[in-house]
């Protein structure tokens, strides 16, 4: 199951590579979708194939779905050396999936040095800018220590958002880290096209 052709004779990240262009688009749009991005997959489809914005969308939304689309490329990039857990592959998705969508413009691709609270929870994330650069090195070094791709991608997706390690954006990254041992092993990659908003927020929180 979810295993594509020939795995084990391609080098890492080949099947990724062969799918790019519908893993751009699906990716793009469901995660994007999930942080209440209302691009439709059409609209996403001509943003990514052909440059146009959809017209009476905000700016931020179209930045979203293209900085999705400039992270899935650099991870299928990374791909074809070693594609690890740490610091530079998750600092740099950050930093793209970020880009122009923050109000501090020295927060993408670094650790939060600020609070941040949950909305729609009670519960309060780390606040010591040392005690979450501490938690965030512990999370990658315990996910590349995990052998198996399926646990290794529900371990990274459950974590991230729950140490928030950076100002926002975290969910973003957790979608596309989770996909690094999928792409590495030749797996099929998550794009959440069938996953509710409202049921992905619920299991969040909980």
């Amino acid at each position: 199951m979810g295993r594509a052709p020939l795995r084990g004779q391609q080098p890492s990240g080949t099947y990724a590579r062969q799918i790019l262009d519908r893993l751009l688009i699906d990716l793009s749009w469901a995660s994007s979708r999930l942080e209440g991005n209302t691009y439709t997959r059409l609209d996403t489809e001509r943003l990514i194939r052909f440059g146009e914005a959809a017209a009476g969308k905000d700016a931020t939304e179209t930045q979203m779905i293209l900085n999705h689309k400039a992270a899935i490329e650099f991870l299928i990039e990374q791909s074809a050396e070693v594609l690890l857990f740490n610091r530079y592959v998750t600092l740099n998705l950050h930093a793209l999936l970020a880009d122009n969508l923050l109000a501090n413009p020295d927060a993408p691709g670094r650790i939060r040095r600020l609070s941040v609270e949950i909305s729609g929870s009670v519960f309060s994330p780390l606040g010591l800018p040392q005690v979450i650069d501490e938690c965030f090195t512990q999370i990658l070094d315990t996910a590349q220590a995990i052998r198996d791709p399926y646990e290794q991608a529900f371990f990274v997706m459950v974590h991230l958002p729950y140490l928030q390690p950076f100002e926002d954006v975290n969910k973003r990254v957790s979608r596309l880290a989770a996909d690094i041992p999928l792409i590495r092993d030749k797996l099929c990659p998550l794009s959440f096209v069938d996953v509710p908003e409202r049921d992905y927020i619920d299991a969040t929180l909980r």
